[in-house]
């Protein structure tokens, strides 16, 4: 039987451990030492699931690499050892339901960091739900999966999209002043991630008096010139709640190419040190210039 409440003390350590190491570290002593008091065995074997190849291999990696720095400490310290096993889900649900299920066939699993995106916890969350795996996401944002349907099983240590969603507005109309009458471009990437976001998003602005465009276009697309010939003289800004920072960048690229000045503003899905440029120009932290 998995024992969910002793290992939940170690699964929330670790889930922090991967979106944010250095807090996780520093906390260790105490949050660590109370989830291993709570554990008999010797050993317990913690499941990792995330996009670890692929366009937004970047994103999983990440998690993965900070998993492992923490479980590689906690062994140093302590007694009762940790062992991670990963799944590479390449952000595809299909591949997550095939993991999920592997997971929970594994007697010897306690727990899971992951997955990492929404369009995962919704097709692998009902199977680990099942298996009693609790599990806990560094990146998981849609606000509905939190809703109660896995509760017990699903937390996250991110905010959700209603947050995001609101902030990214409050941002464009304070910061980078689209007001009353003016028009932003939402362009959605047809997953359970994007669509919610752009929802909340778009909901917001249209209460601060903005016009909102809805657009969307499939995360695999490559060609968005007809998107671009879209953006009017009034679109003044254009939200990208997308997961893939290579093709936020290669979108800016073509914006631009057909003199399109529009800000480009892009969630946190799009978070990606590696695209950093556009043309040669530094552009913030971001290949369009601005996130939420």
């Amino acid at each position: 039987m998995r024992k969910l409440r002793a290992t939940l003390g170690v699964v929330i350590v670790l889930g922090v451990a991967a979106a944010a190491a250095s807090v996780a570290v520093a906390k260790t002593t105490n949050t660590t030492a109370t989830a291993a008091s709570s554990l008999s065995c010797k050993r317990v074997v913690i499941g990792s699931m995330g996009p670890y190849t692929g366009p937004v291999a970047s994103i999983g990696l990440d998690q993965l690499h900070w998993a492992q720095f923490f479980v590689q400490r906690w062994n140093a310290k302590h007694k009762m050892k940790v062992t991670l096993v990963p799944g590479d889900s390449q952000l595809d649900p299909s591949k997550a339901s095939i993991i999920g299920q592997q997971f929970a066939s594994n007697g010897k699993m306690v727990a899971l960091i992951g997955p990492s995106g929404s369009q995962e916890v919704i097709a692998a969350g009902p199977i680990l739900k099942k298996a009693g795996l609790v599990f806990v996401s560094s990146s998981a944002t849609r606000t509905d999966l939190t809703d109660g349907h896995l509760a017990g099983y699903f937390y996250r240590v991110v905010p959700k999209d209603s947050d995001q969603g609101s902030t990214i507005a409050t941002y464009l109309t304070a910061k980078l002043h689209v007001g009353s009458g003016d028009t932003v471009m939402d362009i959605d990437n047809q997953n359970a991630y994007s669509t919610g976001l752009s929802d909340t998003v778009d909901a917001d602005l249209k209460t601060k008096g903005v016009t909102v465009d809805r657009e969307s276009i499939a995360s695999t697309a490559t060609d968005y010139s007809s998107l671009v010939a879209k953006i009017s003289s009034k679109v003044k800004a254009v939200v990208l709640t997308w997961q893939v920072a290579a093709n936020a960048q290669l979108f800016a690229q073509q914006m631009r190419q057909q003199g399109k000045n529009a800000i480009i503003f892009g969630s946190d899905g799009v978070f990606d040190n590696s695209y950093v440029y556009l043309n040669g120009q530094l552009l913030g932290n971001h290949p369009f210039g601005y996130t939420g």
